[in-house]
């Protein structure tokens, strides 16, 4: 997913990216069971002050487990600079697909973040560009600077709203509607920018209640986003469905690639299908469809 005008590397789009501290190695010994698309090793909130030293010490031994496992590893950094460029310096490896960056306030922040990982993959003998961003919008002023972030740098892959950070910033309870706004600011400034939109408009905590957390994220994919974070492997395999296409929604698209296909053999711009009009708009949505269920083997 990205902007054929700036030439950007194509990068994955990930349905369900589960976290695992970055100081507990146990939780990474059955991960490839889980069924996530990624792994996040977080160095931030799921790691305490005292432990992040441990934290960054163990990634080289994380990232080479999920090397092993054939899983793409993001690992999630820490905010305040003190920190995040101690993370980097130890985040910056040749099997890391991607780094989280969290409460991203504005665009030069992400380029500055982007000039840091620049050097040290020079340094590393890393193809400069292999390690891609996923950008957390998580604070009022994050929000208010949507677009700009999301067209921030070409190593940027996905965007998404923390959704209890952005809670706690801006006043908005984690139950009202208002929240969608962020939401689908997100969702247009990820299209436009050609990258992947994450998220979706509820409590990330949500893993006891799984029909509740369903509904959530259907209602996510239904207002265009791609994929989502999780906290826990029971909600790996609802992200995993909601964010693929169905079988009905698969026939249905090959239904009308074929319909259209005859009608332009018969010199025709639209044809009718089940009492519905086919035109280009509806059969790019087909194809974008049979798309996500060859990358997804669905």
């Amino acid at each position: 997913m990205n902007d054929p005008d700036n030439n950007a590397t194509i990068r994955p789009v990930w349905r369900s990216m589960l976290f695992a501290p970055a100081d507990q190695p146990r939780f990474l010994s059955k991960i490839e069971t889980r069924g996530a698309d990624a792994i996040q090793v977080d160095l931030e909130d799921g790691v305490l002050p005292e432990n992040k030293n441990l934290a960054r010490e163990s990634l080289k031994s994380a990232v080479q487990t999920l090397h092993e496992k054939s899983l793409p590893c993001i690992i999630r950094i820490n905010r305040p600079w003190r920190l995040a460029v101690p993370d980097l310096e130890a985040a910056v490896l040749p099997d890391v697909s991607a780094i989280g960056l969290p409460k991203v306030p504005n665009a030069s922040h992400i380029q500055a973040i982007g000039e840091i990982v620049t050097e040290l993959e020079i340094e590393r003998g890393i193809p400069e560009g292999t390690i891609s961003f996923i950008a957390m919008i998580e604070t009022p002023e994050g929000a208010l600077n949507i677009p700009e972030i999301a067209k921030a740098d070409d190593r940027l892959s996905g965007i998404i709203v923390g959704v209890e950070d952005f809670s706690l910033e801006s006043g908005i309870s984690l139950e009202s509607p208002a929240l969608a706004a962020v939401h689908i600011d997100t969702v247009l400034a990820a299209r436009a920018a050609g990258i992947a939109a994450y998220g979706f408009v509820g409590s990330i905590s949500e893993f006891k209640d799984l029909e509740k957390f369903a509904r959530i994220v259907t209602e996510a994919r239904h207002m265009g986003f791609d994929g989502a974070f999780c906290i826990h492997p029971a909600q790996v395999p609802v992200l995993n469905s909601a964010f693929s296409p169905s079988d009905a929604e698969i026939s249905h698209a090959e239904a009308v690639i074929a319909a259209f296909s005859e009608a332009r053999t018969k010199g025709l711009g639209a044809i009718a299908l089940n009492g519905k009009m086919i035109d280009k708009p509806v059969v790019e949505r087909a194809k974008a469809t049979l798309n996500a269920a060859r990358r997804f083997s669905v």
